[in-house]
């Protein structure tokens, strides 16, 4: 089987590891925020690097949300992938709760956890559609998953991102799914719209006053992975690096680790 969106006609190409280095680094300027917080950028000169930073930021999930049915694609043992998705979620728990709420354990914040549980969730979503003959069942399961995907981080878009990349892997029409990440995206503007007064007037300052803005062009920053997923070439990834395997999936805990520890000791905002 082929891996999606390979078209050697594109003169430039990336390997998935290169493609995965991209969403590491945009990931790690998104964050970065979170460590100075709003407070450090009060100055008129720098009151846009927060929105720009998590804009940059909005192109790592989908380049992850890629590589779910990728994986199940091609691991040579799907119980042992979807093991450690889950093992590296865990270990992301603690990080990321007190890097994102400043605390190790709220209930109150049980509905937000980190992408790596996305993506547990995500492979199981896919391994349900493929390996539940049931239709019952697999109604059923896909409802429960999509549950608890809900409670984590780009919930139920992610899970969609994630469907239509599985979906269309073996297609070549690449019209076809990037149709389908244009309607997400469209569901995803849709949210930061006011639509409760149907008038021209309401819909126009809505859409245009400068939260908005900031979120949509955050949405609109979701385009620029698709066009470097669509350069993807799993043929220049001739023999696979153990060592880069385990370090993205250890990369997440301890760049959050990293940055949360930096907060505390070098900037001075302690855990509460």
């Amino acid at each position: 089987m082929q891996p999606m969106f390979t078209d050697n006609t594109y003169k430039l190409m990336l390997s998935p590891n290169a493609l995965k280095i991209i969403a590491v680094i945009c990931m790690v300027l998104d964050h970065s925020i979170l460590v100075f917080g709003p407070e450090m950028f009060q100055s008129t000169y720098y009151q846009f690097i927060p929105g720009l930073l998590h804009c940059v930021g909005r192109i790592s999930a989908p380049i992850f949300f890629y590589f779910i049915p990728q994986g199940y694609m091609y691991t040579k043992n799907a119980n042992l992938y979807t093991l450690r998705l889950l093992l590296f979620a865990i270990l992301s728990y603690i990080p990321y709760m007190a890097y994102r709420f400043n605390l190790i354990f709220d209930y109150k914040h049980l509905h937000c956890q980190n992408i790596l549980f996305t993506l547990f969730f995500g492979l199981i979503f896919i391994r349900i559609i493929h390996e539940v003959k049931n239709k019952v069942l697999k109604t059923f399961f896909l409802v429960a998953v999509g549950f608890f995907i809900s409670f984590c981080e780009y919930g139920l878009y992610g899970a969609a991102y994630i469907f239509v990349f599985n979906y269309y892997k073996n297609q070549h029409d690449k019209k076809a799914c990037i149709a389908g990440i244009v309607g997400i995206l469209l569901v995803y503007l849709h949210r930061y719209i006011n639509f409760t007064k149907y008038t021209f007037s309401n819909i126009f300052n809505s859409f245009f006053s400068s939260e908005n803005l900031m979120s949509i062009l955050q949405s609109l920053f979701l385009f620029i992975p698709i066009f470097l997923i669509s350069r993807c070439d799993y043929t220049l990834c001739k023999k696979p690096s153990k060592f880069l395997k385990w370090f993205f999936y250890l990369f997440y805990p301890a760049h959050i680790l990293l940055l949360l520890l930096f907060r505390i000791y070098i900037i001075g905002i302690p855990l509460r």
